[in-house]
Parts: structure tokens; C-alpha cells; sequence
């Protein structure tokens, strides 16, 4: 068996050699050129009511497999976010998703803010508000007719234990 080189080989090994030097000497990479067609996003979760950061709140573009979660100052960083408008995402538990439309352009870096509404306030209210409107008095009455059940037991213990 006999193998033979050809002679166009070496050329085309320096050819692209070559052409990839020159590309890395511009500042040419491809990931560069995704870079400029993508964007960032950037911005702060925080407490609706008492503009308190949120902590570890999850923030995502739905469908794009792009998310990240908030730092201890409630900050998030969302880097390659294509060119577009997107609806971006933040949800913690404890408080209502929030949503809110952004659009992002080649190369932009965009800064947007969302605040969430604390959800265990709405529940409590409702939840709580029936026994709260009800008058104590009739809490008190319970009590007493308790005790006056216990007394009449007692007594009637008391009574048989002294006539024995």
C-alpha cells in the first residue's frame, strides 16, 4: 500500500493559518460577532411595597432557557440575550410573579427594575378578616359555659366523694 501526499495541502494549511491570525489581529472572533448581535439585561427585584431588595428571586425570558437569581442586594445580570422584545419573568416565593416587557438591541445593555407584590398580605386579609369581624364577646361566652361545664362536674365529683 502506498500513500500518497498532495501538494496542495501545505498550502491550504497556511491559507487558513494564515487567515486565522489575520482574524485574531482585528479582534475577529465568533463569539464576538454573537456578542454584538446579542444583548444584556440589568437591573434590581424589590419589595413593591418597601422597595426592600429581593434576595434569590429567580428572573428569566420564558422559552429561552435565559435566567439568572438575584444577589443579596437584588441584583440580577442576564448576558447573550438575543436581539428582540422579550417578557421578562421575576417570581420568589412568598410574592407575586411579576412581568414586564423589555426590548433589547444589538450590542445594548439595558437596565430595568421589577418590583413584586408580597403575596401572604392579600391572604391574610382574607383569610383572617371573618373571625377578626366577629364580636370577642361571643369568645368569652364559649369560655364561660366551658367553665360552668367543668364547675358542674366538679361539683357533682365533690358531692359523691362526701357522701361515700
Amino acid at each position: 500500500m502506498t500513500f500518497t501526499t498532495s501538494k496542495r495541502l501545505p498550502s491550504a494549511v497556511l491559507t487558513g493559518a494564515v487567515s486565522f491570525a489575520l482574524a485574531l489581529a482585528i479582534g475577529w472572533t465568533p463569539n464576538h460577532v454573537a456578542a454584538q448581535s446579542a444583548g444584556t439585561l440589568v437591573g434590581t427585584v424589590t419589595d413593591a411595597a418597601s422597595q426592600r431588595p429581593l434576595e434569590a428571586a429567580q428572573v428569566y425570558i420564558p422559552g429561552t432557557g435565559i435566567g439568572a437569581l438575584t444577589n443579596a442586594a437584588g441584583r440580577f445580570l442576564l448576558l447573550n440575550v438575543p436581539a428582540g422584545e422579550y417578557t421578562l419573568t421575576a417570581e420568589l416565593v412568598g410574592y407575586r410573579s411579576g412581568e414586564q416587557t423589555v426590548t433589547v438591541g444589538a450590542g445594548q445593555s439595558v437596565q430595568i427594575d421589577i418590583g413584586l407584590a408580597h403575596r401572604l398580605r392579600s391572604l391574610w386579609t382574607r383569610s383572617w378578616s371573618p373571625v377578626l369581624e366577629s364580636p370577642l364577646r361571643n369568645v368569652s361566652s364559649v369560655t364561660r359555659s366551658r367553665r360552668s361545664t367543668l364547675d358542674r362536674r366538679s361539683r357533682m365529683l365533690r358531692s359523691r366523694t362526701s357522701h361515700s
